[in-house]
C-alpha cells in the first residue's frame, strides 16, 4: 500500500504542544501520508469507527493514564485493530486491559520511520474485516424527511445534518447547513424578541452539558432578514456506545402551530435504536426521578449494572451483525422476563442498566438477577446457530449506595467488575466492605507511584539452602515496601497494585540492580552463590528484556548462570508475545529460568517439557500440607519424578516445620527454603550469614 493512502490520526493530552508526539511523528512518517492531531480521545475513536482514518496512534502517556476507561472504549466501538500506542519512554509498559484487546505497540517513534510497520498493520486490519450492512444511510434519510426539524452535532460544535425541514424553520442557507460547518452561528436562540438569552441557558450549551430537556419557547434571529422566527426547541447530549458525549441533537418546531411530537420521535429520542431499550440519557432521567420518589415510596430501590462476558469474542468471531443481533436478543429478553414497571436500559457497548423498585429486601435483588442470569444463559437462536452468552451483574440499592443516580450507578459498576473476578455468570452486591477495598487500593496506587523515588522500598534475602546437607547455595530476593502511614504493607497486597500503576518494570530493575551489587560482594567468599528473583510477565513484554539483563550483570560484574529469573505459568499464556522464545532467548545469556508455584498454576506437562528450564518450584502451599496429605504428597511425587526425568533442580519453599524437611529429604529434594532454616535477613544480615557458612 501507498504511504500516500494512509489517513493518520494522533491522539496526545495536549495535541497543540510543539514538542509533543504529533510534532515528533511528522519529522519520521513519510510526509505523503496525512496526519491530524487530537486530544479528544472519544471522537478519535468515533472517527476510526466511521472509516475517516486509517489509524489512530495513541500517546503512551494518555493510554496508561486512562487504560481502563480507553480498553471499554476501544471495545465498544470494535476498533482495536486501528489503534497502535506509541511511546518514546523505553520503560513504557503496555497496559494490560489494551494488549488483551490485541492493540498494537508499544512503538517508539523510531519504529516509524518510512511507515512498514503502520502499512503492515492496517493491512493486517482490512484483511481481517468483515463487510457488513451499515444502517447510517437509512438512519440519515429518515432524518433528513421528518416533519420535525432536526439538527445534530459532533464533539467539537460541528455540523453533521441539517434535515430540510430545519432549514426551511430557520431559513438557513444551504452553505450555513454542510456538515462540519460551525453549529454556533444557526444554534443562537433569544428569550423573545427583545431579551437575549444568557449562554448557560442556550439549547446547544445544555445539550452538551448532559441535559435531556423537554421543548422550550425560543426565538431565533433570521441573519439573511432580520426575521425572528418563534421555535420550540427540544435538545438531549449524544453518546457513543460507552456512553461518553460526542455531540448534540437538537428537535425543532414552529410556535403555534406545530404539531405534537409524534410518537416515532419521542421513541428515537428516548430509546437505544438497536435494543429498543430506554437510551442512557433517558434511563438516567428516570433513574432520578425513581430516587426522587423513594423516600415516599414503599420498598427499596435497586440498580444492576449487567455487562455480557465475553462480548467481544462474539463480536471478533462471528462478525459484528451477530453482535448487534445478539445485544437485541438480550434487550428483548429483558424487557418480556423481567417484573412489570421494572426498566431496562443500555448504557453503551454491551452494558445494560435494570432499574428495580418496590423490593422488600436485598434477597429479592438477588432473586431477580439469579432470574436474569438463568433467562440470559440459554442459548440465542441467530442465523440457525446457537450463541451462548453469560452475564455479570453489579446490585447497588438506594440509600444504602448512594443517593444520586450517578453514585450508584458507579456502585453498582464497581460491583460488576467484582463479579468479572469471581469468576463471571454471577452477581455481586456493591458494600461498604467492597467501596472500602476500592478507596483502600486508589490510595495505595496513589502512594506507589511515588514509593521509589521516596525510598520507600527495601530489598531482604531468604537463604536457599543444598539438601541433606544443609549447604548455604544462594538467596531469594524478596520486595519489602513501608508505607509512609501505614508501615508495612505485605508483598501479597502491593506488587499486583505495581502492575496496574505501571511502574512494576522500574521497581523491578532497581531491585534487581541493588541485589546483584550486594550478591558481587558476598560471591568473593563463595563463588558459587546465586540470586533468585521473582519477575512479572510484564517485564517479558519488552523489547529490550535481555540486554537490560545482560547491563545489570555487567555493571555488577556477574555472570549469568548465578541469576535465577522465576516466573509464573500465566507468563505462558500470554498472546503479546512469544513467551518460549523470549525465555530461550534469556537462557542463551547464561541465565537460569526457574518456574514457581508448581502445584496450584495449571500447566500442561507437554508445555513444561518445551521451556529452557533449570529449576522447578514447589509452592508454600502445597509443602504446608506435607507429610500429612495425600494429594500434596502426590503433587511433590510427580514434581520430582518429572524433575529428575528432565535433570531439573527442585526447591521447596515454606519450609517452616522438621516434619516437611525430614519428608522433602526422604524424597531426595535438592534445594529447600523457609523459617525453619532461616527468615528472610536484610542485607546485612545477609552478608554476615555467608561469613559464617564460609568461616570468615
Amino acid at each position: 500500500m501507498a504511504a500516500a493512502s494512509l489517513k493518520i490520526l494522533i491522539v496526545e493530552h495536549n495535541a497543540a504542544r510543539n514538542n509533543g508526539l504529533g510534532e515528533t511523528l511528522r519529522r519520521r512518517i513519510s510526509p505523503q501520508a496525512s496526519l491530524t492531531s487530537s486530544a479528544d480521545i472519544a471522537a478519535a475513536l468515533e472517527t476510526a469507527r466511521r472509516g475517516d482514518v486509517d489509524l489512530v496512534l495513541v500517546d503512551g502517556q494518555l493510554a496508561h493514564d486512562s487504560a481502563r476507561q480507553l480498553s471499554r472504549q476501544i471495545d465498544a466501538a470494535a476498533v482495536a485493530d486501528s489503534i497502535i500506542v506509541v511511546s518514546s519512554d523505553h520503560n513504557f509498559e503496555m497496559p494490560q486491559e489494551l494488549a488483551e484487546l490485541g492493540v498494537a505497540g508499544p512503538l517508539s517513534p523510531d519504529d516509524l520511520n518510512g511507515d512498514p510497520v503502520l502499512e503492515r498493520i492496517l493491512a493486517q486490519r482490512r484483511c481481517a474485516a468483515v463487510p457488513e450492512a451499515s444502517h447510517d444511510s437509512l438512519l440519515s434519510t429518515a432524518l433528513l424527511q421528518m416533519q420535525h426539524g432536526v439538527v445534530i452535532c459532533d464533539a467539537a460544535a460541528k455540523i453533521v445534518i441539517v434535515n430540510t425541514r430545519a432549514q426551511d424553520l430557520l431559513r438557513l442557507d444551504p452553505e450555513q447547513c454542510r456538515p462540519g460547518a460551525a453549529m454556533p452561528s444557526i444554534a443562537a436562540f433569544a428569550a423573545d424578541p427583545v431579551r437575549a438569552l444568557e449562554p448557560a441557558r442556550q439549547p446547544l450549551h445544555r445539550a452538551f452539558g448532559g441535559e435531556t430537556f423537554p421543548p422550550v419557547h425560543l426565538v431565533h434571529r433570521c441573519e439573511r432578514s432580520a426575521v425572528d422566527i418563534p421555535v420550540s426547541v427540544s435538545g438531549m447530549p449524544l453518546r457513543d456506545r460507552e456512553g461518553n458525549l460526542n455531540g448534540a441533537m437538537l428537535v425543532l418546531h414552529e410556535t403555534g402551530n406545530a404539531p405534537p411530537m409524534s410518537h416515532e420521535l419521542a421513541h428515537l429520542i428516548q430509546h437505544d435504536s438497536l435494543t429498543g431499550v430506554a437510551n442512557r440519557e433517558m434511563f438516567l432521567d428516570l433513574l432520578r426521578r425513581a430516587i426522587g420518589r423513594a423516600d415516599d415510596s414503599p420498598g427499596m430501590l435497586g440498580l444492576f449494572f449487567l455487562d455480557l462476558d465475553r462480548f467481544k469474542e462474539i463480536n471478533d468471531s462471528m462478525g459484528h451483525a451477530i453482535g448487534d443481533r445478539l445485544l437485541a436478543g438480550v434487550g428483548k429478553r429483558l424487557r418480556e422476563r423481567l417484573r412489570v414497571g421494572d426498566i431496562v436500559g443500555r448504557l453503551g457497548g454491551d452494558e445494560f442498566a435494570v432499574l428495580l423498585e418496590s423490593l422488600a429486601s436485598n434477597t429479592d435483588a438477588a432473586r431477580i438477577a439469579k432470574k436474569v442470569i438463568q433467562e440470559l444463559g440459554q442459548p440465542f437462536e441467530l442465523d440457525g446457530r446457537q450463541v451462548h452468552t453469560t452475564p455479570s451483574i453489579g446490585i447497588a440499592t438506594h440509600p444504602q449506595c448512594g443517593r444520586t443516580a450517578e453514585t450508584l450507578l458507579r456502585a453498582a459498576d464497581e460491583a460488576m467488575y467484582k463479579a468479572k473476578k469471581d469468576g463471571r455468570n454471577t452477581y455481586h452486591f456493591y458494600s461498604e466492605q467492597l467501596d472500602g477495598e476500592i478507596r483502600r487500593k486508589a490510595d495505595l496506587e496513589e502512594a506507589l507511584r511515588g514509593a521509589l523515588g521516596r525510598g520507600e522500598f527495601r530489598l531482604v534475602y531468604q537463604p536457599q539452602y543444598a539438601l541433606p546437607r544443609h549447604r548455604l547455595v544462594g538467596f531469594e530476593a524478596q520486595l519489602r515496601w513501608r508505607h509512609p502511614i501505614e508501615g508495612e504493607i505485605a508483598p501479597r497486597e502491593f506488587i499486583p497494585l505495581l502492575e496496574s500503576v505501571g511502574v512494576i518494570n522500574a521497581v523491578s530493575e532497581w531491585a534487581l540492580a541493588c541485589a546483584c551489587l550486594e550478591l558481587s560482594e558476598w560471591r568473593r567468599l563463595q563463588p558459587d552463590l546465586r540470586l533468585s528473583c521473582r519477575a512479572s510477565p510484564r517485564i517479558f513484554q519488552r523489547r529490550n528484556i535481555v540486554d537490560g539483563l545482560a547491563r545489570i550483570l555487567r555493571n555488577a560484574g556477574l555472570p549469568g548462570d548465578c541469576l535465577e529469573v522465576e516466573i509464573g505459568a500465566l507468563l505462558l499464556t500470554s498472546k503479546a508475545f512469544d513467551p518460549v522464545a523470549t525465555l530461550r532467548a534469556v537462557r542463551d545469556e547464561g541465565i537460569r529460568i526457574v518456574l514457581r508455584d508448581f502445584g496450584v498454576q495449571p500447566i500442561a506437562l507437554d508445555k513444561l517439557a518445551q521451556l529452557p528450564l533449570s529449576k522447578l518450584r514447589l509452592h508454600r502451599r502445597i509443602v504446608a500440607a506435607l507429610p500429612g496429605d495425600r494429594s500434596a504428597t502426590a503433587i511433590a511425587d510427580t514434581l520430582r519424578h518429572f524433575g529428575d526425568g528432565l535433570g531439573i533442580e527442585l526447591i521447596a519453599e515454606g519450609v517452616d516445620e522438621q516434619a516437611q524437611l525430614e519428608w522433602l529429604e526422604s524424597r531426595n529434594w535438592h534445594v529447600a527454603q523457609g523459617t525453619l532454616l532461616a527468615a528472610p535477613l536484610p542485607a546485612l544480615g545477609a552478608s554476615e550469614l555467608v561469613k559464617r557458612a564460609n568461616g570468615a
